[in-house]
């Protein structure tokens, strides 16, 4: 990542002309470690990171091993007398294996933390040189975001299958780099309300409350009793719309969805067919990526979108539907409210000074 042509001129192109609004998301930051501890501790501690937690987690490790080893060797050798064991031996081997149990537990335990600590470092140490040979592309001022993420590691938390020590969800960047992307937004989406709240909706309330205290008209109690009518009518149309709009979704998916369940599983299992005419080599590959696979013989395909496509276009269609449906039922919604401020107009003029020209719009 850090000598990589394209990051290089992406950023000397981008970094100054979106005044610093750039972010880099370093991907795989879990590959290459397992297997190849020992060679990437040589290369933090070149770089003068500090791995002496590594050595710590490693010999603990190491003890940990020894006291596995020693007490699997005495359940085996006890398992293995032809002696026939009595109840009370064979009590104290249940509890040898569960003691076993718990050791591997914690071994577990420890490789992750030692895999996690090997992660972060690197990744730091990545962010570090990316700071350090990007930042001329920056404006004055502006540090260069990066995330380093591990999509492997975050679908393993989603169920996927994955091979060795795991990273736990804060470590896989994924959660970080989502908060960021949601946050992008925030901002405005807040200045938008505020501004709603403090001008417009208060300017409003404050033309209607001078207006009903203030104006010379007759027969002021009905009047008054006039404006609450819009009011009411919208508690009712705004309930109507929400249950009109729930019916037809469970409609459509009482419906459409369930009677495209049967044919999508047919037309799964037709791509399964498929699939099985594959070099079993080719298979358990696909299998191993998570249905995610491709070689220079083989094109890249993913079997999980083979097997969902037919359902998925239903489901597409379905979505659109809705989506006219919705936008039909809110417009049927403003229109009701917008008549009902104008029918409001027509009632009291004649009641008070010359009404404006305008109507709600």
């Amino acid at each position: 990542m850090v000598d990589d042509t394209t990051v290089y001129q992406l950023l000397s192109r981008y970094g100054k002309a979106f005044k610093g609004m750039i972010i880099v998301i370093c991907t795989h930051s879990d590959a290459g470690l397992i297997g190849s501890e020992r060679k990437m501790v040589n290369h933090l501690q070149q770089e003068d990171k500090d791995v002496e937690l590594y050595h710590e987690l490693s010999d603990k490790m190491k003890a940990k091993k020894a006291e596995i080893t020693q007490l699997n060797a005495k359940v085996t050798a006890t398992k293995k007398r032809k002696k026939k064991a009595t109840k009370q031996q064979m009590m104290e081997v249940r509890e040898e294996e569960e003691t076993l149990k718990g050791l591997r537990e914690q071994f577990a335990q420890l490789e992750a933390e030692r895999f996690e600590f090997l992660v972060a470092t690197r990744n730091s140490l990545i962010t570090e040189q990316l700071h350090e040979n990007m930042q001329n592309h920056m404006p004055d001022g502006h540090v260069l975001e990066v995330h380093c993420v591990s999509n492997y590691h975050y679908a393993g938390l989603k169920g996927s299958k994955v091979n060795g020590p795991r990273l736990p969800a804060a470590s896989t960047g994924i959660l970080q780099l989502r908060a960021n992307t949601l946050a992008l937004m925030a901002p405005r989406l807040m200045n938008t309300l505020d501004h709603y709240i403090q001008f417009s909706l208060q300017a409003m309330l404050k033309d209607l409350q001078l207006w009903l205290h203030c104006a010379s008209v007759d027969r002021r109690p009905e009047i008054l009793e006039l404006a609450k009518q819009p009011q009411a009518n919208a508690t009712p149309a705004f309930e109507h719309r929400l249950n009109t709009f729930a019916k037809d979704i469970q409609a459509a998916s009482d419906g459409t969805l369930m009677s495209a369940i049967s044919e999508a599983s047919q037309k799964a299992l037709g791509q399964l067919a498929k699939k099985r005419t594959k070099h079993p080599s080719t298979i358990m590959a696909f299998i191993r990526k998570n249905g995610n696979y491709a070689t220079r013989m083989c094109p890249k395909e993913s079997w999980n979108e083979n097997f969902s496509k037919h359902f998925a276009e239903v489901v597409g269609k379905c979505e659109a539907s809705l989506t006219l449906t919705r936008e039909l039922l809110t417009t049927k919604l403003e229109r009701g409210i917008v008549g009902d401020l104008n029918d409001f107009l027509k009632k009291i003029k004649g009641k008070r000074y010359k009404p404006p020209a305008e109507t709600f719009d």
